[in-house]
């Protein structure tokens, strides 16, 4: 930065014939800029302002001193009219010499200064305000004006400058008022992302608290569904209903629930449940009894029905994994044979099954885990000499591929 040389000494005595006569001047003659930047441009010259930020050792009193009133009057403020003239410079309100009063009336400067404070102070972000004490802001320059408009209060500042932030911190008396509630929650559901009225199932009170709500809740003894019922009334509300604690570590809970659903969704014999999906099960309230098992439908028929012989590749979805064991694949395979009646005594028999008999069986993940049928038989039954060219024609061209492929790679 240049150092600016200043003529403070003469600076009150300076009156150019110009200058004397920019009070008395034809109407709108100001809001021309060629006017304004002309006045501005002999301004400089005259008290040796060298650069752009000579202008921020210039107070509003010694623009009016030397006829700038009426641009005063204007513009409403140095800055705002140093902004208007060049708007190409980017201006730090906080670096001038004095702020008018005035000044800060307009909301979009204080947002400005408010921006400019924040790289003073390192802030990353917006909310990084709620760390920054008020004695902290008050070390820069102009602070004080700004905090005037809002009662000497930095909290009632941010609300207001940035109003479409959910702040961590309160005002006293600010939760009485059920607009504030509202408001709040407003804006927390845009904040989570909610799109209807039913996604507040999915928040907690540990989420509530932690975006700042933990003095609403203190409203309605700690319950969202109290606080959610009383500040949208007009909302017909339907909750699901809630367990107790450990409820779901009862096995007979466990039945009763899975009892109920099948009477509800029409599943008559044990072999239903293999068309049901986690999704399924969640949306009818079972979030909790999933949640005990790790969201694994499988462990948990598994466990509430023990004396069910339950084949796991009937299911809509397997666990991760299940088809990189070859004695799950191998069990697969027994109980496939007694599906096409294959004769364990004559493996010829396997020849002729087909890839879709094996994907309607439910074996789809093993064929895609190996890459066909011909090379999973011979990885679980190497000892048996198979000839590839007898398999099911459909699928001849690929298996000779893929073996062709499966020995380069082995060797």
């Amino acid at each position: 930065m240049f150092k600016v040389v200043y003529q403070f000494s003469n600076l009150r005595r300076f009156s150019t014939e110009a200058l004397k006569n920019t009070q008395r001047v034809k109407n709108n003659f100001w809001n021309s800029r060629t006017n304004t930047k002309n006045f501005f441009t002999e301004l400089e010259k005259k008290i040796g302002i060298q650069n752009a930020d000579g202008w921020y050792k210039v107070t509003s009193s010694v623009l009016i001193e030397n006829g700038g009133r009426s641009i005063l009057y204007h513009h409403g403020s140095l800055f705002n009219a140093l902004k208007w003239i060049y708007p190409h410079i980017q201006w730090d309100p906080s670096k001038f010499e004095r702020i008018s009063f005035n000044f800060f009336s307009d909301p979009k400067n204080q947002k400005l200064f408010l921006e400019e404070a924040a790289k003073k102070l390192d802030l990353k972000n917006i909310t990084d305000w709620k760390n920054i004490t008020t004695s902290q802001i008050m070390k820069i320059k102009g602070a004080k004006s700004l905090l005037h408009y809002y009662g000497g209060s930095l909290k009632k500042a941010l609300i207001s400058v940035y109003p479409e932030i959910v702040w961590t911190f309160s005002l006293r008396g600010q939760w009485e008022q059920i607009e504030n509630q509202k408001l709040f929650l407003d804006r927390l559901a845009e904040d989570l992302s909610l799109k209807s009225d039913e996604d507040w199932e999915k928040v907690s009170i540990k989420t509530l608290k932690e975006k700042g709500g933990s003095r609403l809740l203190q409203f309605y003894d700690g319950s969202l569904r109290k606080a959610l019922k009383a500040i949208y009334p007009s909302v017909n509300w339907k909750w699901k209903e809630r367990t107790p604690n450990k409820y779901w570590n009862n096995i007979q809970n466990q039945r009763n629930f899975l009892e109920k659903y099948a009477q509800e969704n029409g599943i008559q014999k044990m072999e239903d449940w293999y068309r049901v999906t986690v999704a399924e099960l969640k949306n009818k309230g079972g979030d909790g009894i999933l949640a005990h098992y790790g969201n694994s439908l499988q462990k948990m028929l598994i466990r509430v029905y023990p004396e069910q012989k339950w084949l796991i590749w009937m299911f809509q979805q397997v666990p991760k994994g299940f088809w990189d064991s070859e004695e799950n694949c191998r069990e697969f395979l027994e109980w496939t044979s007694l599906q096409l009646n294959i004769d364990s005594k004559n493996v010829d028999n396997w020849y002729k099954v087909s890839k879709m008999d094996i994907e309607r069986l439910g074996g789809s993940g093993m064929i895609h885990r190996y890459g066909s049928l011909a090379l999973v038989l011979e990885k679980l039954f190497p000892n048996f000499p198979w000839d590839f060219s007898k398999f099911d024609l459909q699928n001849k061209n690929q298996d000779y591929l893929l073996r062709s492929v499966l020995q380069i790679t082995t060797k």
